[in-house]
């Protein structure tokens, strides 16, 4: 795997909470959800209920995409992620050390009864206009051998 940037990982770390769109049969939903990032395995951690609309879709289908971003009125200073990924449920072993984590940054988040997901990153995007208007970063898991360019 790749490593990632370290101006996308300073940027992704300094927030704690994203957007993830699920989409079903032509119809999409998206929801806000904190968030912990495992830079190790390029995926963010989720907690959620199975019953929401946004995960009722995802369960159907797990590709998903999102931003982090932050707010501001001045077009010189927008910055934002934009990811896409497959979300998936973590179930023990791995649960137990994902939920480790997230506790770490969340410790009330243990009073809510939540399964913990991973949303594994295959492509990240970030928009830096404090470096100059549409100046981007991009990442990918597994760079495509048949794209000269990364794509918007």
């Amino acid at each position: 795997m790749q490593p990632i940037p370290e101006n996308i990982l300073n940027f992704i770390n300094k927030f704690n909470v994203l957007s993830v769109c699920g989409v079903e049969n032509g119809k999409s939903w998206s929801a806000n959800s904190f968030y912990v990032f495992d830079s190790e395995e390029a995926r963010f951690l989720v907690v959620s209920h199975k019953e929401s609309r946004h995960m009722g879709m995802i369960l159907q289908n797990p590709h998903v995409s999102g931003t982090i971003s932050q707010q501001t009125e001045s077009v010189i200073k927008i910055q934002g992620i934009q990811y896409s990924g497959i979300m998936k449920e973590l179930v023990k072993p791995e649960s137990k050390q994902a939920f480790k984590i997230f506790y770490t940054r969340f410790p009330y988040a243990r009073l809510i009864r939540s399964p913990i997901w991973a949303i594994m990153v295959d492509y990240l995007k970030f928009t830096d206009n404090t470096l100059g208007f549409g100046k981007k970063t991009y990442w990918e898991r597994t760079p495509r051998a048949d794209e000269n360019s990364p794509h918007d």
